[in-house]
């Protein structure tokens, strides 16, 4: 199973309803081999895929070559299939789900046939980024979560948000949401999630990227996020990633955030959800 973050463009006729179709491309026994298409919009979390500035999360998705299941940690990028005139495919990151192990890549295109690229009988391949990677252990499967969202007018928000944390070996966590009981990202509180678990198993205690996904019509004006495991802890400043609206909200609904810096700390809780300190 692999999990596929899809997110599309902002330009005017970015979005679109009609169907997307990708292929795995990836390596065996020396050879690159394309999977079987499949419409990854079909295993999205919101109810209407690929629309203007929205980042879809798209997990669970069975990758196939000839109708039998494949995992791979080799896949180096993908094929698209647009069956319209246009949409524009901004960004895209691919997580086996069996361990972890992500690709991405930025590609900022329209396809369909109005371009030309990607159309049923011309696919176009997006090949991910090769990244330079630490050797650092891998034995970290939850993580303590501190978000503090900005004191202003409506920076709130009750709708659902996602995280997904990157470290420097080139695996991640799942896409989830922080459970918490009671208001959640109230204008101006810090929030603080124990016990933030991986799921596709063990990464690095060393997150150098953070993914935020807000899936609602709110506006939310995130400012600060720490992430922290014994002995370790990363910064990250929010505020200086948001788009240009200065929020995310139905223009866009996600951020990549980098590391801010890294500063060492004496011990924290990574144990069962307590809800929020």
């Amino acid at each position: 199973m692999y999990e596929f973050l899809i997110a599309t463009g902002r330009a005017d006729g970015a979005s679109t309803d009609k169907t997307v179709e990708m292929a795995l491309i990836y390596e065996s026994n020396g050879q690159e081999v394309v999977s079987d298409y499949f419409r990854p919009g079909q295993y999205s979390n919101r109810n209407n895929a690929y629309e203007n500035g929205q980042m879809d999360i798209c997990g669970n998705i069975p990758v196939k070559k000839n109708g039998e299941s494949i995992t791979t940690n080799d896949f180096i990028g993908v094929m698209v299939k647009f069956y319209d005139k246009t949409w524009q495919l901004d960004k895209i990151w691919v997580t086996n789900e069996d361990n972890g192990k992500t690709r991405w890549a930025s590609v900022n295109r329209f396809l369909g046939s109005s371009s030309g690229l990607g159309t049923q009988n011309h696919p176009y391949r997006v090949d991910f980024v090769t990244e330079t990677l630490a050797s650092t252990k891998r034995g970290t499967e939850s993580f303590k979560l501190e978000i503090k969202t900005a004191s202003g007018h409506n920076y709130g928000t009750d709708d659902h948000v996602y995280f997904k944390l990157f470290d420097d070996t080139g695996y991640s966590c799942q896409t989830a949401r922080a459970h918490m009981p009671g208001d959640q990202y109230e204008q101006g509180v810090t929030n603080t999630i124990y016990g933030f678990n991986t799921t596709f198993g063990p990464i690095s205690k060393n997150i150098t990227k953070v993914l935020i996904v807000k899936v609602g019509s709110d506006m939310w004006v995130p400012e600060h996020m720490i992430t922290s495991t014994i002995g370790k802890s990363c910064d990250f400043s929010v505020i200086n990633h948001l788009p240009p609206e200065g929020s995310l909200d139905s223009h866009h609904n996600w951020t990549m955030v980098p590391e801010k810096s890294s500063r060492n700390v004496e011990a924290v809780s990574t144990g069962a959800s307590r809800g929020r300190s």
